[in-house]
């Protein structure tokens, strides 16, 4: 018992120990450490492009980007994560669905619409689709930070 006990005593003050603390290291670049990479993309209104007719069922807005930081490794090997940033205030990850109505005679017209994402190596493509798929008007433009950690 005694030697459990000395054996945990020395155990205890090994662990204590503690040496000088180093130098402080050099900064990274912002928005980048070694396995991973921040950035926003600003969707602009002019990028959505529509797929289908105007009121044609399964119709819906797509808008793609060249991101070079999007790479083998991060594909096979990581995590893509996108947020949709709204006024710089606040951060939704996506998917994201906000839900609309609007008075239309003595009913309303009720709808949602959803924002999700799908990537490949070297780009990724955004996609905004209306429940009722009306799409007779452009989505608005959007802030989009992507998070890449591999």
């Amino acid at each position: 018992m005694k030697k459990i006990l000395l054996l945990l005593f020395i155990t205890g003050i090994i662990a204590a120990c503690e040496g000088p603390e180093g130098p402080m290291g050099e900064p990274g670049e912002p928005g980048q450490g070694p396995n991973w990479v921040v950035l926003d993309i600003n969707i602009k209104k002019s990028d959505w492009q529509r797929t289908g007719g105007a009121n044609e069922l399964g119709s819906y807005f797509s808008a793609s980007f060249a991101v070079p930081e999007l790479t083998s490794t991060v594909y096979n090997d990581g995590i893509v994560m996108a947020y949709i940033e709204f006024n710089g205030d606040f951060q939704t990850p996506l998917p994201y669905t906000r839900y609309y109505g609007e008075p239309q005679g003595d009913s309303e017209a009720l709808w949602s619409e959803i924002l999700d994402y799908e990537y490949k190596t070297g780009s990724i493509t955004f996609y905004s689709t209306p429940s009722d798929f009306v799409t007779d008007q452009t989505p608005d433009g959007a802030v989009i930070r992507l998070a890449f950690i591999w």
